[in-house]
């Protein structure tokens, strides 16, 4: 995770409704309702990019209403269907 000090991978993870026993695509699939999840849950998210980053990392990009913040979930248990 990049420029975050404040909140956990788990928390966001949390809010964004993403579960560890999902597939990459499952999560890719879903990104519109992460994005409106988060932005729902916190007034300070204007927007969140949902991307495949390399061959099991899904990229969270946070666009905060002041800087940017990158989360990189790294994924496992790689499904693909």
């Amino acid at each position: 995770m990049y420029g975050n000090r404040q909140v956990s991978v788990e928390t966001i993870q949390e809010q964004a409704g993403i579960k560890k026993e999902k597939s990459i695509w499952g999560i890719l699939s879903e990104h519109e309702i992460i994005r409106k999840r988060l932005t729902a849950q916190n007034p300070k998210i204007k927007d969140v990019s949902v991307t495949l980053s390399g061959l099991n990392t899904i990229q969270l990009t946070i666009f905060r209403k002041i800087l940017p913040l990158v989360i990189m979930l790294k994924m496992n248990n790689i499904r693909s269907y």
